[in-house]
């Protein structure tokens, strides 16, 4: 009896042991975590209403320095796009394809900025000004025009037009070329350069090289430009100097001996209304100006 009980025992125990013996159906599998789907966002577009341009501060640059008329200009729409590549200029400053100004051509210059996008439309403008250079010292500066117009296309040298004249002063060739339309007056164009220490009692001698597109008359005269009347003061009263420039290169030259005790005035060219000839337009070419101190005859 004790022997068939313990088999029953015995078999009641593998069967128990076979229940929980692992098998391919009995192992548990990892439940996949469910993600949650991450919410679009939704798609929202911003109508255009107004675009900004900001960095149009006035601009004052040193002579022959760099400058750019775009760096830092940005034009920003409420719709956070940059249309500022979409700008265009209207102006005559002396600026390259690039935006890169020309330093060397001193003045106040102003430039419009123009903005065209879908309705809107932008106008906004600016003004740059480039200093004069701080003239070095010595007699006639820059006579051979190496420097191109330097010290002989600003106001403050005598660079002058009125009552109908113009005049476009560049360099063409090494020497400067004077575009000029004469006005009603002798000196309406004229050119020059002013601040050249003429000193008292000592005689000089004015030589250029010129030729003109039409043989034309110009007046030559030396003295001190005026802000107000009597506007100019003469260093040769009663020497009236006249040249007839001629189609070909020629030497000119004049001489005057300084009465007054005054560094500030200059030599000037003037291309207007000379009589007999009348408002004569012509394009003169000069070269090799110099000043030299001679002995008084």
């Amino acid at each position: 009896m004790k022997q068939k009980i313990s088999v029953i025992i015995f078999i009641m125990l593998l069967m128990i042991l076979g229940a929980c013996s692992p098998s391919e159906d009995n192992i548990p599998t990892e439940t996949p975590t469910e993600v949650e789907p991450t919410p679009s966002e939704p798609d929202i577009t911003i109508e255009l209403t107004e675009i900004t341009i900001s960095g149009l501060e006035e601009a004052i640059i040193g002579f022959d320095e760099p400058f750019n008329i775009f760096t830092g200009v940005i034009a920003l729409g409420n719709d956070g796009i940059d249309y500022t590549d979409l700008i265009t200029l209207t102006t005559v400053a002396p600026i390259d394809d690039q935006g890169n100004l020309d330093t060397t051509q001193i003045g106040r210059y102003a430039v419009r900025y123009n903005l065209n996008v879908s309705d809107i439309r932008l106008q906004r403008l600016r003004y740059i000004t480039v200093l004069a250079p701080v003239r070095p010292e010595g007699m006639l500066i820059n006579g051979d025009f190496e420097q191109g117009v330097l010290f002989w296309n600003n106001a403050a040298n005598g660079y002058f037009v009125a009552n109908g004249a113009a005049l476009t002063l560049s360099i063409d060739n090494g020497a400067l070329k004077a575009e000029s339309i004469a006005g009603t007056d002798a000196w309406t164009p004229r050119f020059g350069q002013q601040n050249i220490p003429f000193e008292m009692g000592k005689t000089y001698q004015i030589t250029f090289e010129a030729k003109s597109s039409v043989e034309k008359t110009i007046h030559l005269q030396v003295g001190e430009l005026l802000s107000g009347a009597p506007w100019f003061i003469n260093f040769k009263s009663g020497q009236d100097e006249y040249r007839t420039i001629t189609t070909e290169w020629e030497t000119y030259s004049y001489t005057f001996t300084m009465n007054l005790d005054n560094p500030r005035g200059g030599i000037l060219f003037e291309l207007g209304n000379i009589n007999p000839e009348g408002q004569l337009d012509a394009t003169i070419w000069f070269d090799n100006i110099r000043i030299d101190e001679v002995e008084n005859d």
